[in-house]
């Protein structure tokens, strides 16, 4: 993921190429306590643009304002798409084994989103150099969204999880 390599993540790579053209002064940072903020602002900007009144959004959100208000405890990751002088995408994870790391969140604001960002903050995660350890990426639920899903699907995954459900007993 970190090279996209291959003609089946051509349009991965295309993506990640246009948010470089159009931003050549992109930066990625890693997310720390002064960058939560900036992160947690992605998060909020995305879900003002995409709010439709759906209870899970409204659900995710807090979730992602309950990570960074923990964020030492949880031992999380991360890290902040800058472009423009302004944070343009975020993405915040966490190891779960020695060789895998778990995406837990990650957003992009409209004006940034149409130009690559998502594909771009998720290419600069994979090649961070204090993650190089890692050999598998786990994207979280798609919660049965189909372009979530085939989002996750362009990206060839190594091996797919069985999905178990549970019901609580009485």
């Amino acid at each position: 993921m970190a090279r996209l390599s291959g003609r089946k993540l051509h349009g991965k790579r295309y993506c990640v190429n246009r948010f470089k053209r159009l931003y050549p002064d992109a930066q990625y940072l890693p997310l720390t306590t002064e960058r939560l903020p900036d992160a947690l602002h992605v998060a909020e900007q995305w879900f003002a643009e995409h709010d439709d009144g759906d209870v899970s959004l409204q659900g995710e959100l807090e979730s992602i304002r309950e990570a960074v208000a923990n964020w030492e405890s949880l031992g999380m990751k991360g890290g902040v798409l800058y472009a423009d002088g302004e944070p343009a995408a975020m993405i915040m994870f966490s190891a779960v084994s020695e060789q895998c790391l778990d995406v837990h969140f990650e957003k992009a604001t409209n004006k940034f989103a149409a130009d690559g960002a998502f594909a771009a903050v998720s290419q600069c995660m994979a090649s961070s150099t204090d993650l190089e350890a890692y050999t598998y990426v786990n994207w979280e639920e798609d919660m049965g969204i189909d372009g979530l899903r085939r989002t996750k699907e362009i990206y060839q995954p190594a091996f797919k999880l069985k999905k178990y459900y549970g019901e609580a007993l009485k």
